[in-house]
């Protein structure tokens, strides 16, 4: 064989690896990662089993759970809306300033929210489980 057919060869291989390798990534399909959030059912016996909630405290736990994720769905609906227009912009356009100003205030608002959460949640846990609560807390966060 001389160099030409072997250089060809290659070229060949490298063109059909190529194709392949494009093929299987657009044809295989969406890979969306998996959701990091668990149900409900499986986080309540969660914390029910850290905290040693008893099924009083449990129904007080769930009932501030959904309030809290209740107020901060609008929120987050309005964050994203409000941070897509706004690095859709242009740079020199006035009211990009009072709209980073708006997702400021709605950031504030919702950290807020979730300190107002887990302020309940301190006031449901016992003294001696807060500092379990502190934990799981920062392993959230």
């Amino acid at each position: 064989m001389n160099k030409n057919t072997i250089l060809i060869s290659s070229l060949i291989a490298m063109v059909v690896l190529n194709v392949g390798l494009l093929a299987f990534m657009f044809f295989r399909g969406s890979h969306k990662p998996p959701q990091n959030r668990m149900s409900k059912e499986k986080a309540g016996e969660i914390i029910q089993k850290e905290f040693g909630f008893n099924d009083v405290e449990m129904l007080e736990f769930d009932k501030s759970r959904e309030q809290h994720f209740r107020s901060i769905e609008d929120l987050n609906q309005q964050i994203q809306k409000s941070s897509i227009a706004y690095y859709q912009m242009e740079e020199n356009q006035p009211a990009k300033d009072s709209l980073l100003q708006v997702v400021t205030d709605l950031s504030t608002s919702f950290y807020r929210i979730n300190d107002e959460h887990i302020q309940q949640m301190r006031n449901l846990c016992a003294p001696d489980k807060k500092d379990a609560l502190e934990r799981f807390i920062e392993a959230r966060v």
